[in-house]
């Protein structure tokens, strides 16, 4: 499982330099699915999603995380944990929440998945005695 070509060329798109983004956090609040906080005095109110930014990446990453939930065992558990206190709507733009941190940590450290079910993924590091690129494996604990 692997995102398209179309869905990949549109976050990059949307995201344009990694670098711009300190964190993670960063990204979810320009692509818009970070919630909505209203505070008036002793009053704080979370709400829905603010729907900032671009309303084409955040469809793809919405779309691109129903792809990723019928594959990912690790998303899915995160998304069925979510459903059952929340309801759906919410788990699944947690879960996209979550996927664009994947993403976002995908670009910023040179990740490549070997195995995205399984989140086996290789670092990328340059070698500086032969100029190429080696390959470390890595992988993600789920939780």
């Amino acid at each position: 499982m692997d995102i398209g070509a179309l869905s990949a060329a549109i976050f990059l798109c949307v995201i344009d330099d990694i670098r711009n983004f300190k964190t993670a956090a960063h990204l979810v609040s320009y692509f818009g699915i970070a919630p909505a906080i209203r505070m008036s005095n002793d009053n704080y109110k979370s709400s829905s999603i603010t729907k900032a930014g671009s309303k084409l990446g955040r469809t793809t990453l919405v779309q691109c995380t129903l792809s990723a939930l019928k594959y990912s065992p690790y998303l899915r558990k995160f998304f069925e944990r979510i459903k059952k206190r929340r309801g759906s709507g919410r788990a699944v733009i947690a879960c996209a929440r979550k996927f664009l941190i994947i993403i976002f940590n995908t670009l910023k450290n040179d990740w490549v998945f070997d195995d995205f079910i399984q989140f086996k993924y290789r670092l990328r590091t340059a070698s500086t005695v032969t100029g190429r690129t080696k390959l470390k494996r890595r992988s993600m604990t789920s939780g």
